[in-house]
């Protein structure tokens, strides 16, 4: 089982824990008066989609929506969550991901970008390749885990679900300004652990104003706009 897999599994049932609520009606209805506000389509690319709930509820409000993800079961899972919609969902890292098609809105939320960056010299090329498949005046949505104010700080938490029990570390690192998180996911029975280890080096959050400009966006809002500990950005392509 790939690091991938076993978030499939329990991606949704950490996010109903009352400590990591998510609250998808509040951000797709933030998101839609947005763009209610510059008269955009109801048209939405959701990049690193996940299991498919943003997608859901914006189904829901009559949106057009596409959902790319690198994993094969939380796309599985997307589809069968969005059954009832006329949703394209795509398997696909999205550095290789190619369209012709350009979207009113697009997403990238649960700290998914840094993720898609992998490293502090990619952000530009990210960045300019999302500008290409947003249409002028469009939106760009994103959000990532806010630093820890201390350094090398680990947090364990250990959970039931479903009478499985997870382990998941979270070890942050804060080092001028870049952040180094390993996460660790333990699961099953003690004699048979497997251990899924995802490191990244998160961008240097100082230098992503000036990226974002330079990719000509506009920064309309940026804050803690949806849940504690994250940040998010809202973006307009302004050409």
């Amino acid at each position: 089982m790939d690091k991938y897999k076993l978030m499939s599994k329990i991606y949704d049932k950490i996010y109903k824990n009352p400590r990591y609520s998510i609250n998808y009606v509040y951000q797709t209805n933030l998101i839609d008066r947005y763009r209610t506000s510059l008269r955009l389509n109801k048209e939405i690319l959701d990049i690193a989609c996940g299991t498919g709930t943003h997608i859901f509820e914006f189904n829901k409000k009559g949106y057009n929506c596409k959902g790319i993800d690198i994993s094969k079961t939380m796309i599985k899972k997307a589809t069968i969550k969005n059954r009832l919609y006329n949703t394209k969902f795509i398997c696909k890292d999205f550095n290789s991901f190619e369209t012709k098609n350009k979207y009113d809105i697009v997403i990238c939320l649960f700290n998914s970008l840094p993720e898609i960056i992998k490293s502090n010299k990619y952000t530009n090329s990210v960045f300019k390749k999302i500008n290409k498949i947003i249409n002028k005046d469009g939106l760009f949505i994103f959000d990532f885990f806010k630093p820890n104010n201390h350094s090398n700080q680990i947090s364990i938490n250990k959970r039931k679900l479903n009478h499985e029990t997870i382990y998941s570390i979270r070890d942050s690192e804060v080092k001028k300004s870049r952040i180094y998180s390993e996460y660790i996911c333990l699961t099953k029975n003690y004699k048979d652990y497997k251990i899924y280890i995802l490191k990244l080096e998160r961008a240097n959050i100082k230098k992503w104003d000036s990226i974002i400009k330079k990719n000509n966006f506009k920064i309309i809002r940026k804050g803690n706009l949806f849940q504690k500990g994250t940040i998010v950005y809202i973006l307009k392509k302004i050409k």
